[in-house]
């Protein structure tokens, strides 16, 4: 039998560790950090460290370091022998979404250790899902990003949509919306939130500042449109001036993949709307064609959207419904 790795001996003791229910007595933690050190085990600590390795792996760094004090000194050591710290605190900020056994001694070790870790030269771009968790930690969370990154302004300006998702509720009421705040933190489901907080965002500063937050996966909208959660007329706003026709010919204008894929995107969802016939009257017959021959327009729609003769009507009606 092939020798298990140090690495699946450090993690086996571990979760021995967790089984045994020792991870919930205080003391204990202390105990599992001399028996790593006392093996040698401890410098497994080593990927966490050194690599964005997963939540559960980096729980045991953390936990330890939050109930063991006497291992506080090494794992603080190996970070900054290896210039770890921005994955240090973007553990922690990943941690705080997790439920921890003595959660209040947890925070206030990784709020000391966050900040030791940005005074080294940490950094984090991404924020955790936090909606499901305490609401005091979520609150942690948004400080920090407001004390490290500029503020509620930076996270409206510069913030993603998951960004101002996790912290949602902290930010309405930062913006003095508390009645806001509450009505976002009942929203059931992420979609939900995402949604209306690009709502929000557009309705209170603009386009300008929403639209580039929702349209960072315009690959993936162009052929999922139900999925983008701007409309036709604020592509129509941000590329066009607001004219329809010219957005979805933009394909004419350009060969590049990204332009292609606002065209389709901006097509599919006009035809996901009831009279698009309306939307796009007066569209030119080539570019209808276009849209026909990429697949987008079915036999129907095209009879819609363009003049046909009498016998072209019936024969797609007799074709569409399979006589």
């Amino acid at each position: 039998m092939a020798k298990k790795s140090t690495k699946q001996s450090s993690w086996g003791l571990y979760r021995e560790f967790e089984q045994s229910g020792h991870c919930r007595q205080l003391p204990q933690w202390e105990v599992l950090w001399q028996t790593l050190e006392s093996t040698g085990l401890n410098y497994d600590l080593l990927e966490p460290i050194q690599h964005d390795s997963g939540t559960l792996f980096q729980s045991m760094l953390l936990g330890l370091y939050a109930y063991a004090p006497s291992s506080r000194a090494f794992i603080q050591d190996m970070v900054e022998a290896y210039g770890a710290q921005g994955n240090l605190v973007r553990g922690i900020l990943d941690a705080t979404a997790s439920e921890q056994y003595f959660p209040d001694l947890f925070m206030e070790q990784m709020d000391d250790l966050f900040e030791w870790g940005m005074a080294h030269g940490g950094r984090f771009d991404r924020l955790p899902s936090v909606n499901k968790v305490r609401p005091d930690i979520s609150q942690w969370v948004y400080d920090k990003t407001c004390k490290h990154k500029g503020g509620k302004a930076w996270l409206i300006q510069h913030g993603s949509l998951h960004d101002l998702c996790s912290v949602g509720v902290s930010l309405l009421r930062d913006c003095g919306r508390e009645d806001l705040g509450a009505q976002f933190g009942q929203l059931p489901n992420y979609r939900e939130r995402e949604a209306w907080m690009y709502a929000w965002i557009k309705e209170e500063f603009g386009l300008k500042v929403a639209f580039p937050k929702a349209f960072k996966e315009s690959r993936y909208h162009s052929t999922n449109p139900d999925q983008a959660l701007y409309s036709y007329l604020d592509l129509a706003e941000m590329f066009t001036g607001g004219d329809i026709l010219k957005l979805v010919g933009l394909h004419r204008e350009s060969s590049s993949e990204a332009t292609r894929n606002i065209s389709k995107t901006a097509m599919l969802l006009i035809l996901s709307e009831p009279k698009y016939w309306d939307i796009l009257a007066g569209a030119e017959r080539s570019l209808m064609a276009h849209w026909r021959k990429s697949g987008v327009l079915d036999d129907v729609q095209w009879m819609q959207l363009v003049e046909t003769t009498d016998a072209q009507k019936e024969g797609f009606l007799a074709r569409d419904l399979g006589l």
